[in-house]
């Protein structure tokens, strides 16, 4: 018996005949019946044929489980080629060899403990870091269950991105471990298109949900942490921010975000202009985004500009 899979073997000079039914068998755990899924015969070897019949249970048991089997043939119980039948048995002891199946505790919480951002000299300036450190909070008191060095612990950022490490007595002792977290990224940019493309792609990556769990040496899974949602405020703040059951707001670039405002400007020369801007009108409309005008002043400042008479007329 391992897990959920209860293996019966019958050594006969030829093949098992007749119907493997469940309603023929009657498995107990610890005393209880308990309820069987399916049952089917297999059979191994070639000339002295050794015929099994497999029993999966609807519940897995545990290593320390005691497990019995009875059987009862039915009216086309099994059979060996000279037609005698198997004999029925009652509470026959199995063998349990299922190995640890308990699954570690899911990690406790998760919580934000740094943010930090950055803006460099990407083409038209934009170049910018959004990263923060993500706290992991693991179980290291339940009796069977708690979290032990070796364990692998997995953080899921986004939809495929995934960090794992393996727990160190370090780790037990203190409780948690910080995982440094790319949250948004932008530039350096060959293009134009390609700067436009990837702030898009960034400005969906800025609103993630996070997530871990625990998988322990026998490759037993945990439950899912509760979720961290986090959001990197494309406004005027420049801030990361949880969501509002935990109420954190961390600084990471100041009050302005270079980043969202360079590329709204860029938008605003496209929308207006049907061109790529200069460097020096690109910075002058960030700076004045920066420094807190209104898109709409921005953009009426471009409607009333000498290029856009030349382009569309009066």
């Amino acid at each position: 018996m391992n897990k959920n899979v209860l293996m019966l073997g019958y050594q006969t000079l030829g093949w098992l005949y007749g119907t493997v039914a469940v309603s023929d068998y009657q498995v107990k755990v610890n005393g209880e019946v308990v309820d069987i899924s399916m049952a089917e015969r297999r059979v191994e070897g070639r000339e002295a044929f050794v015929n099994k019949v497999m029993l999966t249970l609807v519940n897995p048991i545990t290593a320390s489980d005691a497990v019995t089997v009875s059987y009862k043939a039915g009216p086309s119980g099994l059979r060996d080629q000279a037609g005698n039948q198997s004999a029925d048995y009652i509470d026959q002891r199995v063998s349990n060899v299922t190995g640890d199946t308990a699954a570690p505790s899911a990690p406790l919480k998760l919580e934000v403990v740094t943010a930090t951002g950055s803006s460099g000299s990407g083409l038209y300036g934009l170049d910018a870091v959004r990263s923060a450190s993500v706290r992991v909070w693991l179980d290291t008191k339940s009796a069977t269950t708690a979290a032990v060095a070796g364990d692998a612990l997995v953080l899921t950022t986004g939809e495929n991105s995934k960090t794992k490490v393996l727990l160190t007595a370090t780790d037990i002792a203190k409780g948690y471990v910080d995982f440094p977290t790319f949250l948004r990224t932008f530039g350096p940019y060959a293009s134009v298109d390609a700067m436009l493309d990837s702030w898009g792609k960034a400005h969906q990556e800025a609103r993630q949900l996070i997530t871990a769990s625990l998988t322990d040496a026998a490759l037993n899974q945990s439950a899912t942490s509760p979720v961290l949602k986090v959001m990197v405020d494309d406004g005027s703040s420049g801030s990361l921010t949880t969501d509002k059951s935990t109420s954190t707001v961390i600084p990471a670039a100041g009050k302005a975000d270079p980043v969202a405002n360079s590329a709204m400007a860029l938008r605003l020369y496209q929308a207006a202009f049907d061109r790529a801007p200069d460097q020096d009108g690109l910075t002058y409309q960030t700076n004045a985004l920066n420094q807190g005008l209104d898109i709409s002043q921005v953009a009426a400042n471009f409607i009333a500009s000498p290029e856009f008479s030349r382009t569309y007329g009066n």
